[in-house]
């Protein structure tokens, strides 16, 4: 499951991702981490190096580009000489600072609540390699469709329902365009996961799955059911990077009626558009050349953050939550999810015979 071998120099990823993310705290690197800025480089002593992104200024696929080219530049570089030491740079100069105890007390204050949030994160990687994108492309589905019913299946299996599902939609191909909200809690969705778990949701992957052990007639009804649930995934995902996504659409509606000085509509204060726009599962497809990983904190007290990069020897899973919560783990929700992509696939393949 979380491949204890895989490591960088001392670190598993885990903690590179945490290392990357925040640096450790105020007590290790993490006044060393410039959030506000839109691409910050981070090389450690013992070779593991990163970035930290922040996403207001650009997307994701012009940044990993530059991260990708940098990596390659480096790995095709010459060791240096050791006996060479770089002198062009003037030694570095302590700036003494003049605080007021006002001053202070808010450093104290931000050091304890950013503390605080670093504990609170809760990370697992999940190398999945019994199969690939291949596979899944074999079986004429979209990898990402794939995956993003895999984490509804997941979430359904812990939680016993599905949640509103934030992912990212590129929408460049327009002018000024960024991106829109592809959602993956379907109806369809949900009649597939419920069928897959016999409507028991809790402790599945301890317990035969019926779409891999059950009868032909049972079986066939999953994977007509999972068709669906693939059909409408599809068609969400291209409506949104075609741009027409609901998102978008009513985020200008809504500025459009503070900026016209008109109250604003019912539909924006009414609790079913603050449930729908609660994103307790809050995924990213990041594919990249490399086996980089990529990942983020939950948006929501109570959900997951989910980034996944689709290699070609597998997939590689960014799973975070976190420990105040109670009711979330980023290591369960991992092990789960390796369960649901084994019986989707056994469910695929006993669906040929």
């Amino acid at each position: 499951m979380k491949k204890e071998d895989r490591w960088i120099g001392d670190r598993d990823y885990a903690n590179v991702l945490h290392h990357a993310l925040h640096g450790g705290g105020s007590r290790h690197l993490g006044a060393n981490r410039w959030f506000d800025k839109t691409f910050h480089a981070i090389l450690g002593k013992d070779g593991m190096w990163g970035l930290t992104y922040e996403h207001s200024a650009g997307e994701a696929p012009a940044v990993f580009k530059a991260f990708e080219e940098i990596t390659e530049k480096v790995d095709s570089m010459s060791p240096p000489d050791e006996n060479l030491v770089p002198s062009h740079l003037p030694a570095p100069e302590k700036l003494e600072w003049s605080l007021t105890e006002q001053s202070l007390n808010d450093i104290r204050e931000a050091m304890m609540n950013f503390d605080a949030l670093v504990e609170d994160l809760d990370l697992c990687i999940l190398w999945f390699e019994d199969y690939s994108k291949e596979f899944v492309k074999s079986c004429r589905i979209s990898p990402d469709a794939y995956i993003q019913l895999a984490l509804q299946l997941t979430y359904f299996r812990l939680h016993g329902r599905l949640v509103a599902t934030y992912e990212s939609a590129g929408i460049r191909r327009f002018a000024l365009g960024r991106v829109d909200c592809i959602r993956a809690a379907s109806p369809e969705a949900l009649a597939w996961a419920r069928a897959m778990c016999q409507g028991d949701p809790h402790g599945q992957t301890n317990q035969p799955n019926h779409a891999v052990d059950g009868s032909p007639k049972r079986a066939e009804r999953i994977k007509e059911l999972f068709d669906l649930a693939v059909q409408r995934q599809t068609k969400e995902m291209n409506d949104n990077i075609y741009g027409q996504g609901i998102d978008n659409h009513l985020m200008g509606l809504r500025y459009a009626a503070k900026e016209a000085g008109e109250p604003i509509p019912d539909i924006f204060t009414d609790e079913a558009y603050a449930i729908v726009n609660h994103f307790a599962l809050s995924t990213s497809q990041v594919t990249t050349k490399n086996d980089v990983i990529a990942g983020y904190g939950p948006v929501v007290p109570d959900g997951y953050g989910c980034a996944y990069n689709v290699r070609k020897n597998g997939f590689i899973f960014s799973v975070s939550a976190f420990h105040s919560d109670g009711r979330t783990s980023a290591m369960q929700f991992a092990q789960t999810l390796e369960q649901s992509l084994r019986d989707m696939a056994a469910m695929i393949k006993n669906s040929k015979k």
